[in-house]
């Protein structure tokens, strides 16, 4: 995915500086990396199975 490969090559380059990288954080806690790490293995997990917390 676009996004996590951005994340990725934010890392990298800090990385490079000898700084380190500090993600944006969104209002639930999560950077946009987990985000979509997350929401990734929900769509590919039958509806059926999802908890409450993820159908909302």
């Amino acid at each position: 995915m676009e996004a996590i490969d951005k994340e990725n090559d934010a890392i990298e380059v800090t990385r490079k500086n000898k700084k380190s990288y500090k993600p944006v954080v969104l209002c639930n806690g999560d950077t946009v990396k987990q985000l979509l790490a997350r929401s990734r293995y929900i769509l590919y997990n039958n509806e059926r199975k999802w908890t409450q917390n993820q159908k909302e």
